[in-house]
């Protein structure tokens, strides 16, 4: 069966972001039936880090956000969230932080598709926090992470806190 080509825009994001979400699944799997769970965790833990300072590179250039602010660091943060399709809401509580939360992970609803929410805590603690305080840190070494509630840890929401310290 021909499968059937892509009518709208819409359709071929949709379908670019489902394969960034596979992709990132797939090379995980191998790794862990070629190695180990724990040598794929460490490498994902360190792509994502990687990958985390790539985009805030980029869409610091892109977006001109010359200001290292909380505001500025909210509206880059956002397009991650945006594109890779969170339910969240953010609020900039005072000039020097912003508090996020998320009510629908994707991340989370792939491990649950995949009959694999078992690596969630695993997950949470070493590629979530990771990346997230890497986009802080990388944003402006002055933006602190402080995570509260996680999703993957069987709390209802993820919820985080990024605090600038002048």
């Amino acid at each position: 069966m021909k499968a059937e080509e892509p009518t709208s825009q819409k359709i071929i994001e949709d379908y670019l972001r489902e394969s960034y979400f596979s992709v990132d699944g797939l090379w995980y799997v191998l790794i862990e039936r070629e190695d180990s769970p724990d040598k794929s965790l460490r490498i994902d833990s360190l792509v994502w880090e990687a990958l985390a300072k790539i985009q805030v590179r980029n869409l610091k250039k892109w977006m001109n956000l010359s200001d290292d602010g909380i505001e500025s660091f909210a509206k880059a943060i956002e397009v991650k969230f945006r594109a890779e399709n969170y339910s969240y809401k953010y609020e900039r509580v005072t000039e020097k932080e912003l508090m996020i939360e998320i009510s629908q992970c994707p991340w989370y609803e792939i491990l649950k598709k995949s009959n694999r929410v078992y690596l969630s805590d695993q997950i949470s603690k070493f590629i979530c926090s990771k990346e997230l305080k890497t986009w802080g840190r990388e944003f402006n070494p002055k933006i602190k992470y402080l995570p509260q509630y996680s999703i993957c840890l069987k709390d209802d929401i993820c919820k985080f806190s990024y605090m600038l310290n002048e």
